[in-house]
């Protein structure tokens, strides 16, 4: 067990009995605060975290196989969204960050048969410099005379919640949002535009629309800021990972928790009332009956910090509190296949010039988005080699996610083919 003891002899209080209940980033991210919360405080902790699995991943696990290295979960971190960043900083793992090739800088979107470079300026769907996007062939002339519009569009009156989908075709059209908002948006959350809320996604474009009126004129003078900003530039680019993938925070992350307090395979069956605390029943590696099978076993705690995806949170806290387990339950989740492909690179026609493409559900594709992850990043293939990781489903195409091995990458070949000339078999397939 991991613990922040009272030092002996101390009539201090007892420590507080903390579990934490998931081992991936969410729960050791918390694991790690409450230590150096402790510290600061100088009050002392029993803490555990559970983790079902036989080794902390969650969303972030990275596998390194000679000169390859496969991402399983996310790939990279946003840094206009520090908080990742600036966690790598305080456990000493900035070192190891890994920007992204800037020369290569910019994404695709699909249209036809033909990967459409996304213009200068545009971001996610809202252009901050005309000229380019209004050459750019991603949208028909009326899509873009329906996006200027917005240049003279009020503001929204009235505080009701509006999702994504309902703000975009608002302001900018629906030709936007079917070319560019939603593939662009897919490609980040794998959902359906009209289910997401934009204040909890994208509250950048609500400030934009409350700030400025016009989202294009709000983005351009944002724009303008920006480049007569700090001359020295961002220290990070837009994008950044790790030298051995984005498990190296969880890694980071579980090595700096006290000896013994993360505990792997080992699930929580259920949290109880227990008095004025909780009990924690648990099955696995940490539970086992005489017979060496799995038997349930009872921990209390002062306090729990559920670090689930919803859906496996309903579940354990269905009998303390069934109207947060409720909650949990009506959360939907889009399921989304991850593929890695590695191919030579005389295999691929296309020049590979950026990061990647999107796919919007309108060309009805089974390929939402694909990764061109050894442009993106140094060190994810060998010389000669081009690793992608390709991503099917998402909520506007449930069923593909779940197709097995052999249709799921015959597929991915087939769109690979049309839109980067993809020839031949991959030399190494790994589903994630």
């Amino acid at each position: 067990m991991g613990t922040t003891a009272t030092p002996q002899g101390s009539s201090g209080p007892a420590p507080v009995r903390i579990a934490v209940v998931g081992g991936g980033v969410s729960g050791l991210t918390a694991a790690f605060r409450l230590c150096r919360l402790a510290e600061a405080t100088g009050r002392a902790i029993d803490l555990r975290v559970y983790e079902a699995s036989d080794r902390v991943v969650g969303a972030l696990s990275s596998r390194r196989d000679g000169d390859c290295l496969f991402e399983h979960g996310a790939d990279m971190m946003l840094t206009e969204l520090p908080a990742a960043v600036s966690l790598a900083e305080e456990l000493g793992i900035e070192d190891l960050i890994l920007p992204t090739r800037e020369a290569k800088r910019g994404s695709f979107i699909a249209r036809g048969s033909k990967l459409v470079r996304v213009p200068d300026g545009l971001n996610l769907m809202v252009p901050s410099r005309l000229a380019p996007f209004a050459t750019s062939p991603l949208l028909s002339l009326p899509g873009k005379l329906r996006v200027a519009m917005d240049l003279v569009l009020p503001r929204k009156s009235g505080e009701d919640e509006e999702s994504l989908g309902a703000f975009v075709r608002r302001r900018l059209g629906r030709e936007a949002l079917e070319r560019l908002a939603q593939p662009m948006v897919g490609g980040i959350y794998g959902a359906d535009p009209e289910k997401l809320s934009l204040a909890a996604t994208m509250p950048r474009f609500l400030d934009l629309e409350r700030d400025h009126r016009s989202l294009v004129l709000g983005m351009a003078r944002a724009a303008t800021k920006t480049a007569v900003g700090d001359a020295t530039g961002p220290r990070y680019s837009l994008f950044v990972s790790f030298r051995d993938g984005t498990a190296t925070l969880t890694d980071a992350l579980a090595a700096a928790l006290p000896e013994s307090t993360v505990r792997t395979g080992v699930a929580v069956e259920k949290i109880e009332r227990s008095g004025e605390g909780w009990s924690v029943s648990v099955a696995g590696d940490a539970a086992r009956g005489a017979d060496g099978e799995p038997s349930p076993e009872s921990h209390p705690a002062d306090a729990v910090c559920v670090a689930l995806p919803a859906p496996a949170a309903a579940r354990v806290l269905a009998d303390a509190c069934p109207d947060a387990a409720a909650e949990l339950g009506g959360i939907e989740y889009a399921p989304v296949a991850t593929v890695n492909l590695l191919f030579g690179r005389e295999q691929i026609g296309h020049p590979l010039d950026a990061f990647g493409f999107v796919v919007p559900a309108i060309e009805r594709r089974s390929l939402m988005a694909c990764s061109f992850s050894s442009v993106k990043f140094d060190g994810r293939a060998g010389a000669g080699a081009v690793l992608l990781r390709a991503f099917v489903g998402g909520a506007l195409n449930r069923e593909a996610a779940g197709w097995d091995e052999d249709r799921l990458v015959a597929s991915i070949l087939g769109d690979l083919g049309d839109l980067v000339g993809v020839r031949g078999a991959p030399a190494h397939v790994e589903p994630t």
